[in-house]
């Protein structure tokens, strides 16, 4: 696709930008909450997620160095929105994480953040051939996410 027909569907960069970010964050949290509403338990929800977002992150690298770099230059009201919409999707894997480990709400956020960190390093990391990157992201995000259970959370 030409610039010239990109802008006949948008006005501008700040709109395409907008455009992808927004729509992205939609998916991921509405992906993520047919993660949790179809499984069978906490645990599987938890692989579910997990499974779901490192097919996301290795898929769309570009798009996250895209929201690296850009989301603090989108215009107010889009940079509302996907926020909004990346709190939403962290409380889903939060609230899935603490039924998990029982760590406690704040651990949980934490922790989904964490796992973010982690599974979203793609651009940087995705080096092993095959179903290899997958499967260590996958083992990686889990023994993570499951460290919030560790001896050190707070008590309830």
């Amino acid at each position: 696709m030409t610039g010239p027909a990109l802008y006949r569907h948008f006005r501008s960069k700040d709109d395409i930008l907008s455009e992808l970010l927004v729509s992205t964050s939609e998916h991921l949290l509405e992906g993520g909450r047919r993660c949790v509403e179809g499984a069978q338990d906490p645990r599987r929800a938890l692989d579910a997620l997990i499974e779901f977002h490192v097919a996301f992150a290795l898929d769309e690298p570009n798009v996250i160095t895209v929201h690296q770099r850009e989301l603090s230059s989108l215009p107010p009201r889009a940079r509302r929105t996907v926020r909004a919409l990346q709190h939403e999707y962290v409380l889903v894997w939060a609230d899935v994480v603490e039924r998990v480990t029982s760590c406690g709400t704040e651990r949980a956020i934490a922790a989904a953040h964490a796992g973010f960190g982690l599974m979203n390093s793609t651009p940087h990391s995705a080096r092993l051939p095959g179903d290899a990157m997958p499967a260590l992201l996958r083992e990686m995000a889990a023994a993570a996410l499951h460290a919030a259970a560790s001896r050190s959370a707070p008590a309830r």
